[in-house]
């Protein structure tokens, strides 16, 4: 037995050690500390070595495709409201962007029309409906805690318009 563990420990010790300049934090579970509204759940993925591509169809809206793109990560924070009795009554907001690996493109100060960026809205709601490019807002990232705050484009409609999340190690 001893000699058993012996021959595993280089292996258990490669498998632990901490990979240089890796960024551990993205491929955790991450705790949302910002308010969500209480008829529903809200969701945070991190998608990672992907990027963003904004596209418009025939109709004039916009929509995202995601694509494999190495470095870089597409972060989601999704509200999803909680059915109701009736059919087309769901109602699903998101944020997604895209930034590099390190999330050093989210510095302070950081020009929010330089980061892609989409606020949709996915409901029965005519003329609402679909995504939006976001052009103000703030989004930062230090200390392992990513915020970011946009404003309250779409009237009678956005839930969620901040959000703050801790980043797991």
């Amino acid at each position: 037995m001893k000699k058993f563990i012996l021959a595993l420990l280089p292996f258990l010790l490669i498998a632990c050690a901490s990979k240089k300049g890796a960024t551990a934090f993205i491929d955790g579970e991450h705790t949302i500390e910002s308010w969500c509204p209480p008829e529903g759940d809200c969701k945070f993925e991190i998608m990672k070595d992907k990027s963003l591509i904004i596209k418009t169809d025939g109709t004039g809206k916009l929509y995202y495709l995601v694509n494999d793109t190495p470095g870089r990560i597409v972060a989601k924070y999704v509200y999803i409201k909680k059915s109701g009795a009736y059919q087309d009554d769901g109602y699903r907001e998101e944020i997604i962007f895209e930034t590099d690996a390190r999330l050093s493109d989210l510095v302070v100060g950081n020009n929010i029309k330089n980061t892609k960026m989409l606020f949709g809205v996915h409901c029965f709601c005519r003329e609402k409906a679909g995504f939006y490019k976001v052009n103000e807002g703030t989004v930062s990232y230090s200390n392992e805690t990513l915020h970011l705050r946009i404003p309250n484009n779409i009237i009678d409609q956005q839930q969620i318009n901040m959000f703050t999340v801790r980043l797991a190690k």
